[in-house]
C-alpha cells in the first residue's frame, strides 16, 4: 500500500513515529558498555584497571547523526511511505 504523507492523520502520524522509534536499534551509551564489562569481570574474578576503558567509551561521540521522532527529522523527508 501506497500513501502520500499528507494524507496521513497527526494521530497516525504519531504512532508512526512511535513505531519506528520503538523498532528502531539504538547504540547502548558508554556508561552502559562501561558497566556490562565491569560486571562481566567481576562476575569472572577479573582484576582489570579500567581507566583507559572509562576514557575510551565516556568520550564524547564524534560525529553522532541524531534523528529525532520529528516529522522535519532526515527519514521523514520523503514523499510517501509504503505499507
Amino acid at each position: 500500500m501506497y500513501l502520500p504523507i499528507s494524507v496521513l492523520h497527526r494521530s497516525e502520524l504519531d504512532l508512526l513515529l512511535k513505531l519506528i522509534e520503538k523498532l528502531s536499534v539504538k547504540k547502548p551509551s558508554g556508561q552502559t558498555k562501561l558497566k556490562v564489562l565491569k560486571d562481566i569481570a567481576k562476575e569472572h574474578q577479573i582484576d582489570w584497571d579500567t581507566t583507559e576503558s572509562e576514557q575510551e567509551l565516556l568520550k564524547p561521540p564524534e560525529d553522532l547523526i541524531v534523528c529525532a521522532t520529528e516529522i522535519s527529522c532526515a527519514c521523514f523527508n520523503l514523499t510517501c511511505l509504503f505499507f
